[in-house]
């Protein structure tokens, strides 16, 4: 059975499996192509999404190259 990633530690958030509930992107992805992860997550009653961390856990953060800034993709939260 598939649950939430509740914890907020750097360890975990890289190790864990992405399911229903747990998604990671690359800082590299434009804001507006996290929508569809966004209503996924809505449809499903939540989920974490954690930006900055390639899907195969390595932590890239906002600082990779191609990267968008961290205050884009705050203010998109507040859309």
């Amino acid at each position: 059975m598939q649950t939430p990633v509740s914890s907020n530690n750097i360890d975990v958030l890289c190790s864990s499996n992405e399911n229903h509930y747990f998604d990671r992107k690359s800082a590299r992805i434009k804001v507006r192509d996290l929508a569809k992860t966004v209503i996924a997550f809505a449809n499903a009653a939540g989920g974490k999404l954690v930006v900055g961390i390639e899907d195969d856990g390595a932590v890239t953060g906002f600082k990779c190259v191609g990267a968008g800034s961290m205050e884009e993709f705050e203010q998109a939260g507040h859309l």
